[in-house]
């Protein structure tokens, strides 16, 4: 959606997202739907399935609601679809999926994670918050186990 949409259109999924949500908080499951323990326990799901799923979740909530101002400025849209998916942004994904899923080592593989994609957005798109909300978007997608794990604004 970042490459090749728009502000339109990532409008539309931020709707569709806040529909979603809605119809699963009135029958009262989004939480245990997104809930590691629950997915795994209850229903069977592997580490790295679950971690996906709930990430693919925070990560719409996140830019949908503390990211949306920041990431609709038309300056900061275009320097994010320049830049997705090439260069420094690609490493630190590549990093991130060749983790070996080790739980002992996931708060040290975050950190490294999120302190990539902040020094990747704020080297690429100088003068806006990206790095910032780059690194904001891996923490609360995964660190929610890890304390002390922060980002800041330059």
């Amino acid at each position: 959606m970042f490459k090749n949409g728009s502000i339109p259109s990532f409008q539309y999924v931020c709707s569709g997202r806040d529909k979603f949500e809605s119809h699963l908080r009135t029958r009262g499951i989004y939480d245990s739907c997104l809930s590691r323990y629950f997915l795994m326990n209850k229903q069977g799901a592997d580490w790295t399935t679950v971690m996906t799923y709930i990430r693919l979740y925070q990560h719409l909530d996140f830019i949908c609601n503390q990211g949306f101002e920041q990431i609709a400025q038309k300056s900061t849209w275009f320097c994010l679809q320049a830049n997705l998916n090439t260069g420094c942004d690609q490493t630190c994904d590549n990093n991130w999926n060749n983790w070996n899923g080790n739980y002992a080592t996931l708060c040290p593989t975050v950190q490294s994670y999120s302190s990539c994609k902040k020094t990747c957005w704020d080297q690429n798109c100088a003068g806006t918050s990206l790095g910032y909300y780059a690194c904001e978007d891996v923490r609360i997608g995964f660190a929610q186990d890890c304390r002390g794990l922060r980002c800041y604004v330059n």
